[in-house]
């Protein structure tokens, strides 16, 4: 989506004003299946849409700070991360929640039963540069956005959820809202001086001498192709010639998203590194779930995403499916797993109010739509995007909850956007299975079969807007993955940590699909941006399955 903020620009108090009804039924709020950028235009004054379509709106302040906090009850390693907190305003003190962005196109606010999330509100601008209404991000690596303008103090569109329980079991009730700033926090916002971190580089070729294949699907690696191959965690659709130059009224957001610097892994910080945390942490020196280097073949997903922008959905699916399986062996390790069904990626992309179909989205987001709608499975609703082309709408039958796959819970790896790191990493995976991960990926990575792959993208863009915090800054990404383990191997008489990674361009790429990735450097991006999705057994197929072992 056309949309660019970060944590700064939303620091302080916010009016959030929801519909008066909660639904039994999903609500779109506006928005269709999938989400479109059209139709988000099309809402204008969306406190007023609410308003005429919903009646009433209940009103709730709260003030989003960059103070962070624990949360004790959460499983390990999840009791260790530093959440952002959220607070009254009225008394100011302690913490009633917890908030997050989502990359730099929406905002998640989590206050106990409720969760709201929305994208901020963006508008097109109307002059003879931007002639048409363009699906995608129009979005390039240092941020700068074409054609559209954000408002980071006001949500564009936005679903509001409340858990419940209905015999004994989570489900949730629907509504909408909307919501605005109302005053800025002028205590922790702090921007550095552009010039401070802005390095210009070319893309950095491989000092391990990682092996190379020519892919004949790959040959065509034209600007377009590339983009379609691509569009990770959000998609940069082609565009009219005449757009390839980036112009801006807003000299706010101009050239804010530079290079890293004298930081060095991230935009903010520089991370020690942890050589020793394997015995400290009790973490071995390789670990993986499963992959084609150690001789398996994965069965969860051996098609590739076409020139479709789905490696979002097919890399969280890939997370629900892999973690499924690890928790049911390990409750019932005596039954064969091997044919049961897999949750569809299709679903995803074709019926996700919250991400934009075959123009991209975020894991984050469908962690979010598995836990509160679910997903049929892969034999319901087949993967069949052609080389052609792919799907424009929703037509799967929402069936029975009973017939659909659901995730217990999901989050940022770290507590927060802008909060994961490598250890994180490894101690999320180590306990609990795969994790999704974003990486601004090089057109070298196309041709990857073998080795460890430590190539750096050309003008990787990144920022540091909160220097004070302890949070890492902004990176550029534009694909997703999954990291299912992690090792280390002597390279050319040199120890080199790596990522063990599952892509989402088939079996037919790298090793099975499979590729190593250098580790604890946050490569492309890789250690910047993580997402967990945990199984729920207490509904749908799961619990089917389970109450047959009973």
């Amino acid at each position: 989506m056309p949309l660019i903020n970060q944590c700064s620009d939303v620091l302080g108090i916010w009016r959030i004003l929801e519909t008066e009804t909660f639904h039994d039924e999903p609500q779109t709020c506006g928005g269709s299946l999938p989400n479109r950028n059209l139709d988000n235009l099309k809402l204008g004054d969306y406190r007023r849409y609410l308003q005429a379509r919903y009646g009433g709106l209940r009103e709730t302040v709260v003030e989003l700070v960059d103070e962070r906090h624990y949360r004790r009850s959460e499983l390990p390693p999840r009791n260790q991360w530093r959440y952002l907190g959220v607070r009254d305003p009225a008394s100011g003190h302690g913490f009633i929640g917890q908030w997050t962005l989502v990359y730099d196109e929406g905002l998640d606010i989590d206050i106990g039963p409720s969760r709201y999330f929305g994208f901020f509100k963006y508008v097109k601008i109307d002059n003879n540069d931007c002639p048409m209404v363009l699906e995608g991000s129009q979005e390039d690596s240092h941020g700068n956005v074409q054609c559209y303008r954000t408002t980071a103090s006001e949500i564009g569109i936005g679903w509001a959820t409340r858990k419940v329980f209905k015999n004994g079991k989570p489900a949730f009730t629907y509504g909408c809202f909307y919501a605005e700033k109302v005053k800025d926090d002028k205590r922790h916002s702090y921007v550095l001086d552009e010039s401070s971190n802005a390095v210009l580089r070319n893309e950095k070729h491989s000092i391990n001498k990682w092996v190379k294949r020519d892919y004949a699907e790959f040959r065509d690696l034209s600007p377009f192709r590339f983009l379609q191959l691509h569009k990770g965690t959000y998609f940069k659709s082609i565009h009219h010639s005449h757009l390839s130059e980036y112009r801006t009224s807003d000299t706010h957001f101009a050239n804010r998203f530079m290079q890293k610097g004298a930081h060095g892994k991230y935009a903010c910080k520089a991370v020690a590194d942890a050589a020793d945390y394997y015995g400290e942490m009790e973490l071995p020196r390789h670990w993986s779930w499963g992959d084609s280097f150690s001789g398996e073949t994965d069965i969860i997903q051996p098609f590739s995403q076409g020139q479709c922008g789905s490696c979002y959905a097919m890399a969280s699916i890939y997370v629900l499916a892999r973690r499924f399986d690890i928790l049911l062996r390990k409750l019932y390790p005596e039954t064969n797993w091997e044919h049961t069904a897999r949750p569809s990626v299709r679903d995803i992309v074709e019926c996700s109010p919250f991400n934009q179909g075959c123009f991209g989205g975020f894991p984050f987001l469908v962690g979010k739509h598995l836990t509160e709608l679910g997903v049929l499975s892969e034999s319901d609703s087949p993967y069949t995007m052609k080389l052609e082309g792919g799907t424009s709408s929703c037509h799967v039958k929402q069936d029975s909850p009973d017939d659909r796959w659901f995730a217990a819970s999901y989050g940022y790896i770290g507590g927060c956007y802008e909060c994961t790191s490598e250890l994180e990493i490894m101690k999320e995976v180590y306990h609990h299975g795969p994790v999704a991960v974003a990486i601004d990926a090089p057109q070298s990575l196309f041709n990857y079969y073998n080795g460890v792959y430590d190539d750096e993208p050309a003008n990787h863009g990144s920022n540091c807007d909160l220097p004070l915090s302890s949070l890492n800054g902004w990176e550029y990404t534009n694909h997703a993955i999954i990291i299912v383990g992690w090792g280390e191997e002597d390279v050319e008489g040199v120890l080199t940590k790596f990522w063990v990674c599952r892509n989402t361009w088939g079996n037919d790429w790298g090793i099975g699909g499979f590729f190593k990735m250098k580790r604890g450097v946050n490569l492309c991006g890789v250690e910047s941006q993580a997402v967990y999705i945990d199984p729920d057994l207490t509904r749908g197929i799961a619990a089917r399955l389970v109450k047959s072992q009973t």
